[in-house]
C-alpha cells in the first residue's frame, strides 16, 4: 500500500516536471537536430578530410535517432499529446490550466481567479490532466502500466 502511494507520487512528480520543463527540453531537442543538420550541410572545406558524404549522412541519422529516442523528447511528446487531446475536444479550461500553471508558473489562487474556478475544481482538473498525461507516458514506455 505504501509502495503504491510512493509510486503514484513519483509518477505525478515526473509528469509535472515534464510539463514545467517542456519548452526547455523542446528547444534542446530542436538545437541538437539543427546542429546535426548543419554538420551535414556544412561547406565541404569545413568537413574533416576523408569524411565522405554518405558517412556524414549516416552520422546524421544516428544523431537524429538519438534525439528522437531520448527520454526528454518522449516526455515532450507526452506534453504535446496531452495538450492536443484537450484542444481537439475544445476543453479550453484544461489547456488554459496547463498554460497558466506549468508554462507561466502562476499560483493556484491566481489560476482560480483567471479561470473562475474553485480550488477543488483546479485540483481535480489538474489531476485529470496528469491522469491523461500518464496514459500517454505509458504509451511511450516512460512509465509502467
Amino acid at each position: 500500500m505504501i509502495d503504491e502511494r510512493k509510486r503514484v507520487r513519483d509518477e505525478k512528480r515526473k509528469i509535472r516536471v515534464a510539463f514545467k520543463w517542456y519548452y526547455v527540453w523542446r528547444n534542446e531537442c530542436a538545437e541538437k537536430i539543427a546542429d546535426a543538420a548543419y554538420k551535414v550541410s556544412a561547406p565541404p572545406d569545413t568537413l574533416r578530410p576523408g569524411k565522405s558524404t554518405s558517412r556524414s549522412l549516416r552520422a546524421f541519422d544516428y544523431q537524429i535517432l538519438n534525439v528522437l529516442s531520448s527520454d526528454i523528447y518522449m516526455w515532450c511528446k507526452v506534453v504535446q499529446d496531452t495538450i492536443e487531446y484537450y484542444q481537439v475536444r475544445h476543453a479550453d479550461e484544461f489547456v488554459n490550466l496547463i498554460d497558466y500553471k506549468y508554462f507561466k508558473g502562476m499560483l493556484d489562487w491566481e489560476i482560480m481567479g483567471k479561470l473562475s474556478m474553485s480550488r477543488t475544481t483546479v485540483y481535480s482538473t489538474e489531476d485529470r490532466i496528469i491522469s491523461k498525461a500518464r496514459e500517454f507516458a505509458i504509451k511511450y514506455h516512460l512509465l509502467e502500466p
